[in-house]
């Protein structure tokens, strides 16, 4: 008898033990995931888009000048993010090569400083109008050369001449 008493206490012990462990376990997991959440408020919930590096031809007096290579990454909005239900990077990459080939704001044949700022924003706004929305939030140039025709990688020999 006092056999199963010792059983029933110890049954008792194990549970609540058991139970408190859990719970402290819980409540750690929740405090660390409101830790993780704190750097939500310093970026806004924004997310980085990094895109591929893209090549775009430098097209004057009928020919090939060279290539612009840039390599761009966009800060879009998470929750918008992952509301899309197609990848904003197709689109990203479609408006800087429209915005490259255009060569209004950038013309690689008579190189002087370029306002990158002006770049970033001509961007920015061109993504947004597409969008309909402020989807991006700022455009960052990872890379961004000039390649002439004559150094292109495959140039013939009449073509450096």
């Amino acid at each position: 008898m006092i056999r199963i008493v010792i059983a029933g206490l110890w049954i008792c012990l194990v549970t609540v033990a058991s139970s408190y462990a859990a719970i402290t376990w819980k409540g750690a997991k929740s405090a660390e995931a409101a830790t993780q959440a704190e750097p939500e408020k310093f970026f806004g919930g924004l997310e980085q888009v990094k895109t591929r590096v893209l090549s775009v031809p430098v097209v004057a007096d009928g020919a090939i000048q060279g290539y612009i290579v840039a390599q761009f990454s966009f800060m879009v909005g998470s929750k918008i993010l992952k509301q899309l239900s197609i990848k904003p990077e197709a689109v990203l990459l479609d408006e800087a090569f429209r915005t490259l080939y255009a060569g209004e704001l950038v013309d690689f044949r008579k190189l002087k400083k370029l306002d990158l700022t002006a770049l970033s924003a001509q961007l920015t706004e061109n993504v947004n109008k597409r969008f309909g929305a402020p989807f991006v939030q700022d455009v960052m140039i990872h890379d961004l050369n000039f390649v002439a025709k004559s150094e292109a990688r495959g140039a013939s020999e009449k073509d450096k001449s």
